[in-house]
């Protein structure tokens, strides 16, 4: 290196920095100033309190291809601070403002104490960089948040400092990974290399440290100014540890291309990252601070990867469960993990029980996979009563205590299905699952249920609302399931759990410190005790716990209603009711036209040039004297924005019937040519008494497309363009609210609305019933929708809902995936006119994302209704209070009658040999039940008429008695609110949902 230009670099950066502590003074820390202090070592810029004068830091600037946390430049800056009595240094390469604490660094303390924290300036290349306006902002923005910082620090006494060893060592490491994936040009797969070459690096590291004889400590000689030579000094030690059996290393880690640009940057983050990791010990961790920081790596990489991996915290939480419900076995249990939590589940489960309680194998079949292991268990590989690998499935034949296995990719449902059904697993044995939640209710993953259920009783379902099971979140669930002993006579029920809450709200993170790991684990288990605690479940705010039968798990092909809470349907339409009305009350809607053959009525503006048509025929006179073309729209792909704006060329000939009229023209020339081409025979044309003749059209202030092509687009129709019946026009009784009806139709709370109301599934997107009962808000709402501050969402093209939504599923949408621009929208909708809760806000995006590809809104409004009708109404289900009932009595004396469907009503008839009850379909008379008593025959009609078609009736005379009245009741009160609970729906949806609803009431 060129020392003299080097010096002269390092003398530039220091006047850069000057500056930007001045700027950063400047804005807003008048209780500081700044100065130059020139010694020996250079021209420093010194930060003094304004009132006092004493000098609270040093700052030293760096070039940005050395590291602010190298030994030399600190140790150089720490004696300038010390000289001039300076609590606190700060060193800066322009991409990081590292501050030090002077005595913990001349004490030579462990780097968690030395360093108060850093702050990320810019992605800041050269100085040159650093003029730039942007990134001179935010160097300067890095270094007022450092200094801000001081006055906090040093009013704290050092035993309230966090001193969280384990935190240190994850985000140097984190921040370090994610300098190398800069380095490259950030593809897939330079991407995955930079990674590998981060995780390798550490697995070595660790590995050394446990096996100091078996391989040798990795090191690169300080100063080498070649990228390429250091990754194959880098490679050498992995070829080397792969001869003496750590196949877990790659044999080459040549394949990561620098960038030219950052090749310094690399050379700096690499050699950064093995001399931290030598100097930091990690030796010196205990194993459950080892076992947190490597997480929180292997977390940040797969984040960055877009995998999806269970946290700490669902993963001790399904193991405490299995606990809780199996108790502890006797002896050592065996275990296999598979999937992509690596041996996290069985790291955590040996911290917690103890080495000795646990014989963990991970399926690791790749050299990637092994290396995670490694990493998981700090290390720690094949050693006594450790976690061990097993590379292939097959070989093992012993039964499994406990199976951990994680997959979020659906092309897995094959192989958990294979898994479930030939895994060996021993009785009382227990399965953990941790899947996407679609693999609940999902046709694709009705397999895969099957072998769960036909196998195993299922015992625990979690689902978390405010906090994902896995990061990244991809809507993770937690299944428990048993395998019970043959012969097991009753099967306990499975518990639903759906969380409300943060996990921190019920039981300490696996953040706090590990002095509360002990209370962490009991405060866990009280946990799972409060949620298993009530056989008939819980609902309240923190929790749903729903106690559901092994039996009626088998039966459903779909266990998504278990999953959804039954209160926040009602709770939603509570809040949006009284503020909507139906679509047709404020406009008229159609269909768009049919021209019968738009290859004549609706030529391109190609046709138009080359037949040279006369342009009043394509062209219209409009009130105000201009002159407009008659755009018509024919496919969904004419629109992209919700101004309308068409892409459109075809134009709409509007021609007279007089052919005398069209003599001489090019367009009679065309209509003859038709009607030589036998376009006036066809059975879409020839009804018109003169078939070429069109009545012209009006034009809708609002347009749909009814094929939306996997997006949710209403258009204004801002160039006042006809439509064909490819489209829906909407006509407003008042056209000056027709911009912010298009905002509220385009929301994602006016999308939620408009599916929660739709009839079944068809085979349009969206129909013009759906249309006219498409819910809006009052005048009010409208008025207030501030037009210029969404005007950027007006303008953009609408993209799918995955991507406006942002998330593949909605298992896993949230507020925070949401394209900007829409949720602000939304958010103003949901929280300031709505007041809807966060977890309602996201309820309506999972209910609008789900409902697109599935209708399923009348079975979810079923749902919320019935539970409406039993929290307001206090009608409490048939299968609350007549089912126990029937359960008591022997089979003798219950009576089971089944008729047919289509009874439209039964009455109940005394005759000289007894009673009956008579069914009718319509006005003819159908099946005729005979009873024993009058009772029985009053408790049958009741149960008919409420639309039940197997009954089930007791035959015991004092039952019958106490079951009448009762039942009675239950009739005219469910009769009588029904349609009160049923009124903010469409007519024409109401008696399928009066139905539905009365068949869940009454379920037996």
């Amino acid at each position: 290196m060129d020392n003299t230009a080097h010096l002269r670099g390092i003398v530039d950066a220091r006047a850069v920095l000057a500056l930007c502590v001045r700027d950063a003074i400047d804005r807003g820390l008048a209780a500081m100033k700044a100065e130059d202090h020139s010694s020996v070592e250079g021209t420093f810029t010194v930060v003094r309190d304004e009132k006092s004068g004493n000098v609270l830091c040093v700052l030293d600037a760096l070039l940005p291809a050395e590291s602010p946390f190298d030994d030399v430049p600190r140790d150089r800056l720490r004696s300038v601070a010390s000289r001039l009595q300076a609590p606190y240094f700060m060193l800066t390469n322009f991409r990081r403002v590292v501050t030090y604490r002077t005595d913990a660094v001349t004490r030579r303390m462990p780097d968690e104490d030395q360093v108060v924290g850093w702050q990320a300036g810019g992605d800041i290349q050269s100085l040159d960089d650093v003029r730039v306006a942007a990134s001179s902002m935010n160097v300067g923005t890095a270094i007022k948040h450092s200094l801000s910082w001081l006055n906090i620090d040093s009013a704290l006494d050092p035993a309230q400092r966090v001193k969280d060893a384990s935190a240190f060592f994850a985000e140097r490491v984190t921040s370090l990974f994610d300098d190398m994936v800069l380095c490259t040009d950030a593809t897939i797969g330079q991407r995955d290399a930079a990674l590998r070459l981060g995780t390798s690096v550490l697995a070595y590291v660790l590995m050394q440290l446990r096996k100091p004889g078996e391989i040798d400590r990795l090191s690169i000689p300080y100063g080498t100014q070649s990228a390429d030579l250091m990754l194959d000094l880098v490679g050498a030690f992995f070829r080397q540890a792969r001869r003496r059996g750590f196949a877990m290393l790659p044999s080459r880690v040549d394949d990561v291309h620098v960038l030219p640009k950052r090749e310094a940057m690399f050379r700096m983050t690499l050699a950064d990252l093995v001399h931290f990791l030598h100097r930091f010990d990690p030796e010196r961790l205990s194993d459950t601070e080892l076992h947190r920081a490597v997480d929180a790596v292997l977390q940040r990489c797969a984040r960055v990867q877009r995998t999806s991996v269970p946290t700490i915290d669902a993963i001790d939480l399904a193991l405490r469960a299995v606990i809780h419900v199996r108790g502890r076995i006797s002896g050592k249990m065996t275990m296999l993990e598979l999937g992509p939590t690596q041996g996290l589940a069985s790291v955590r489960q040996i911290l917690m029980s103890g080495s000795d309680t646990c014989d963990a194998r991970i399926y690791a079949p790749s050299a990637d996979d092994e290396r995670a292991v490694v990493l998981r268990s700090s290390g720690r590989l094949d050693a006594t009563n450790d976690v061990r690998i097993l590379r292939d499935t097959k070989v093992s034949k012993t039964p499994w205590d406990l199976v951990v296995a994680s997959s979020t990719d659906h092309h897995d449902r094959h192989r958990l299905r294979l898994l479930l059904s030939r895994m060996p697993i021993a009785d009382n044995g227990v399965i953990v699952l941790f899947l996407p939640m679609s693999s609940l209710h999902d046709e694709e993953y009705d397999a895969m249920r099957y072998a769960l259920t036909s196998r195993f009783a299922v015992e625990w379902v979690v689902v978390s609302d405010a906090e994902a099971l896995a990061e990244p979140d991809t809507g993770v669930c937690c299944v428990i399931a048993r395998k019970l002993p043959e012969g097991t006579l009753q099967e306990p029920p499975a518990r639903f759990v759906y969380l409300r809450r943060p996990i921190a709200a019920f039981f300490p993170t696996s953040k706090a410190s590990r002095d509360l790991e002990q209370a962490r684990l009991k405060a866990l288990d009280e946990f799972v005790a409060y949620l298993d605690a009530s056989e008939r479940g819980k609902l309240n705010d923190e929790a749903v716990v729903r106690m559901v039968g092994q039996t009626t798990l088998r039966e459903r092909p779909s266990w998504e209603d278990f999953l959804i809470p039954p209160d926040i349907l009602a709770s939603i339409l509570v809040k949006t009711g009284p503020h909507l009305r139906s679509l047709k009350d404020i406009a008229d809607v159609s269909g768009g036209m049919r021209t019968g053959a738009n290859d004549l009525f609706a030529p391109n503006t190609h046709d138009i040039a080359n037949d040279d048509l006369e342009m009043q025929y394509w062209q219209r006179a409009m009130d105000d004297g201009s002159v407009r073309d008659n755009i018509i729209l024919t496919s969904a792909d004419d629109v992209e924005t919700m101004l309308g704006l068409p892409h459109s060329d075809r134009r709409l000939l509007l021609l007279p019937t007089d052919r005398a009229e069209l003599a001489g023209t090019n367009v009679l020339t065309r209509i003859e040519r038709a009607e030589r081409d036998g376009i006036h025979l066809r059975s879409s044309v020839r009804h018109r008494e003169v078939w070429w003749h069109l009545q012209p059209p009006a034009t809708p202030h609002l347009i749909i497309p009814k094929h939306q092509s996997d997006r949710w687009l209403v258009c204004a129709n801002s160039v006042q363009a006809y439509i064909t019946d490819a489209f829906i026009g909407i006509t407003l009784h008042e056209p000056t609210r027709a911009d912010a009806l298009t905002l509220w139709m385009n929301s994602s709370m006016g999308l939620f609305l408009t599916e929660l109301v739709r009839l079944e599934d068809n085979v349009l997107d969206i129909t013009v019933r759906d249309a006219q009962e498409f819910p809006v808000p009052t005048d009010t709402i409208l008025d207030a929708i501030d037009l210029k501050r969404h005007a950027q969402l007006s303008r953009r093209p609408i993209r799918s809902l995955v991507a406006e939504l942002g998330a593949a599923s909605s298992d896993s949408v949230r507020q925070e995936t949401i394209h900007r621009d829409r949720r602000k929208l939304d958010e103003w909708l949901m929280q300031d006119v709505f007041a809807l809760t966060d977890e309602e806000q996201r309820w309506v995006y999972r209910f609008a994302f789900a409902w697109w590809n599935r209708p399923s809104n009348v079975r979810h409004l079923t749902n919320a209704l019935a539970n409406e009708l039993e929290r307001k109404h206090k009608i409490k289900p048939l299968r609350q209070w007549y089912t126990p009932l029937l359960e008591q009595l022997p089979e003798e004396h219950r009576r089971t009658i089944i008729v047919d469907t289509g009874l439209t009503r039964a009455e109940v008839d005394g005759t000289m040999f007894g009673w009956r009850v008579t069914c009718w379909k319509g006005a003819r008379q159908d099946t005729v039940i005979d009873c024993a008593s009058q009772e029985e025959a009053e408790i049958i009609a009741l149960f008919l008429n409420l639309g039940k078609v197997t009954i089930e009736v007791p035959s015991d005379a004092p039952i019958i008695a106490d079951v009448l009245p009762r039942l009675r009741t239950f009739s005219e009160d469910l009769t009588r609110t029904l349609d009160d609970v049923t009124s903010t729906v469409p007519t024409d949806l109401r008696p399928a949902l009066a139905r539905s609803v009365k068949a869940t009431m009454t379920a037996l």
